[in-house]
């Protein structure tokens, strides 16, 4: 499809998770990214590469779905009262692969907005973790039925819905079948939640692509850490607890280190055969505050009879999820 009229400067949009900016172009990976922008018309568009369900939001209210793949523009909305308008796409789905990429955004009959949003965040949460914390098949009628790709909408998982309920500035940087130690059955063991984490674009740097992350250019008041269910997952061997403890503990000091004494919670669940995470999960904790460490908690949240596809949380489970961890971050940080 050809737009007949002049692209938009990137410098117009408001970006929302972990985004690599280049001249001409930004690009992401992570589940729950996003990018907004306002303008005046009655229709936009964007130029998007990257196979990627998204959810596509007009002035707050008027919610659908917009899938791209191949690089091109994509309508974003039309036949709009012509005037002031906002638009939001958000990344439902993860990126294994390759990442997703804007190139620029615009309207058929207008201009974007030349100031950019003045929305105020009060709180800045970051989550961490694994297909939990993507949102993995939670749309799946059943455990049994579809793929991940069809099925997974980061924008109902606990994560998405409670740092929105909290009007939040977030990020998830979050990767389905990783662990602390141990990958889900092996996979990959090198690439772990804690290596992946140190990347712009943890889709690209087991193909040797590396862009490490400054750390420095994003700072969370509060980070929630769902993550070693596929360190303990079905069969072993499993970390022993020294491996996994010392592992844990290396990657909370490298966050404490990098942010401004942000406030942590480490999440547990029940996993099976054997629950090992929990138990796990409170030792380190407990050893943090031993040593005179404050500002970390040890949440447990219930995730049995899961509905998701493979067993993971169904939509229902994600907002029973959503609600306990709001608590809790309201408990620590407001």
């Amino acid at each position: 499809m050809t737009f007949p009229f002049i692209e938009s400067s990137l410098s117009f949009v408001d970006f929302s998770g972990r985004w690599v900016f280049s001249p001409d172009r930004a690009e992401a990976c992570v589940p729950a990214c996003g990018f907004h922008f306002h303008f005046k018309g009655s229709s936009a568009y964007a130029k998007i590469k990257g196979k990627a369900r998204w959810k596509l939001i007009i002035d707050g209210t008027r919610e659908s779905e917009l899938n791209t793949e191949e690089e091109g523009y994509y309508g974003l909305a039309s036949g709009l009262t012509f005037g002031e308008h906002y638009v939001e796409l958000w990344k439902k789905t993860e990126s294994q692969e390759s990442p997703v990429t804007l190139f620029s955004t615009g309207s058929k009959d207008g201009q974007l907005s030349k100031v950019k949003s003045s929305e105020f965040f009060p709180l800045k949460i970051e989550f961490i973790g694994d297909s939990y914390t993507v949102g993995y098949g939670n749309e799946a009628k059943n455990p049994y039925e579809g793929d991940p790709f069809s099925t997974t909408d980061a924008t109902q998982s606990y994560a998405f819905l409670a740092a929105k309920e909290l009007r939040a500035d977030f990020q998830v940087n979050a990767y389905s079948g990783k662990g602390i130690v141990k990958n889900f059955e092996g996979n990959d063991p090198h690439w772990t939640i804690r290596e992946l984490y140190r990347y712009s674009l943890g889709s690209l740097a087991p193909q040797g692509k590396m862009s490490v992350w400054d750390l420095n250019c994003w700072h969370p008041d509060v980070i929630c850490i769902f993550a070693g269910i596929n360190d303990f997952q079905g069969e072993g061997p499993h970390p022993t607890p020294e491996k996994f403890d010392f592992a844990y503990k290396s990657f909370l000091e490298t966050l404490r280190m990098a942010h401004h004494q942000p406030k942590f919670i480490l999440i547990s669940t029940r996993i099976y055969p054997d629950d090992l995470l929990s138990e796990r999960i409170e030792a380190i904790t407990e050893k943090e505050l031993s040593e005179g460490l404050s500002g970390f908690s040890h949440l447990f949240m219930n995730t049995d009879e899961n509905s998701g596809l493979c067993f993971h949380p169904g939509l229902n489970r994600h907002k029973k999820m959503a609600r306990i961890l709001l608590d809790e971050i309201k408990k620590i940080s407001l």
